[in-house]
């Protein structure tokens, strides 16, 4: 109102102020610099003025910088927010989804039990899909829990020579019914890594298993451990298989993502989790038709050690 502006005249020459700057951001003043009289008592000269208003302008475009850095923020956590409201609404789908179709067969099949007429190798058989679909949610839960609560790793020194051939043993059956060659390719100058023993047969299993399942008319898997240029422990995991096409390279680490009949989409997910949580990292290259080569990078002492 008009009273309150000459309010604020009258405090103002009440307290001898003399120029006002303002502070602009974009187009709006979101402050002002109040200066006094000048101590010579002189009035303000042209250069003077000049002068302060360049630093008006500069100090204005310093304001104007600090509100986007801060609205940026701001843009960034409501994105973030979003993300994460999407990403768990994909994970309740997926949850859901991997639930519900077991859940439907036990069902059925509970119902079917029911029924006076069904012959005892019907009823044996039915019991069985019962057990598998049993089974098969233990697993995916085995797996869930694996991804969005992996447990802490102990680190102690590992021979990573040793643990690659007991992984290869473990699935070498696998790859033999399915005329996949394994081969081996182990750097001599690494000896030992400070690691979890455990967690990093998982990984490699997983891995390993994933690689078998991209070869399922036969082909190569090749395991080889090298020192990095950045002094990194890598240990690559290459197929001939089918490789990945460009169109889902981005979604393969996400969770419940899968392009098998039967799979949950976590392997990969876990996988990715416990390179992470082993101090290190995933990551793939893979040509379609040609074959994929995932990299597992690993520091040689980790920071807990």
């Amino acid at each position: 109102s008009i009273y309150e502006k000459s309010q604020i005249v009258q405090l103002l020459f009440k307290e001898e102020i003399s120029l006002i700057l303002p502070l602009l951001h974009k187009d709006q003043v979101e402050g002002i610099i109040l200066l006094g009289n000048k101590l010579s008592k002189k009035g303000w000269t042209q250069k003077e003025l000049d002068l302060l208003f360049l630093f008006s302008k500069h100090a204005s475009a310093a304001l104007s910088r600090a509100v986007m850095a801060e609205e940026l923020k701001e843009a960034e956590r409501i994105m973030a927010r979003s993300q994460k409201l999407i990403a768990l609404g994909e994970l309740s789908a997926g949850i859901a989804h991997e639930i519900r179709n077991p859940l439907g067969i036990i069902s059925a099949s509970a119902e079917t039990l029911q029924k006076n007429h069904i012959d005892n190798k019907t009823r044996k058989e039915i019991s069985k899909f019962i057990l598998d679909e049993v089974n098969r949610l233990n697993k995916f839960i085995d797996n869930f829990l694996s991804f969005a609560r992996p447990s802490k790793p102990h680190f102690s020194l590992c021979n990573i020579k040793n643990i690659i051939d007991k992984c290869i043993a473990l699935i070498h059956d696998r790859a033999s019914k399915q005329k996949i060659k394994v081969v081996v390719d182990c750097d001599p100058k690494i000896s030992s890594i400070n690691s979890d023993q455990h967690q990093l047969e998982q990984l490699l299993i997983n891995l390993m298993l994933n690689a078998i399942e991209a070869m399922p008319d036969g082909g190569e898997m090749k395991i080889v451990s090298r020192i990095s240029e950045k002094n990194k422990i890598v240990i690559e995991i290459r197929d001939t298989g089918c490789g990945i096409s460009p169109e889902i390279k981005e979604k393969i680490f996400n969770p419940f993502f899968t392009t098998k009949e039967k799979g949950t989409g976590l392997g990969l997910s876990v996988a990715s989790r416990i390179a992470q949580n082993l101090g290190g990292m995933l990551s793939f290259d893979s040509i379609e038709g040609k074959g994929t080569v995932f990299r597992i990078y690993l520091p040689i002492k980790h920071e807990h050690s």
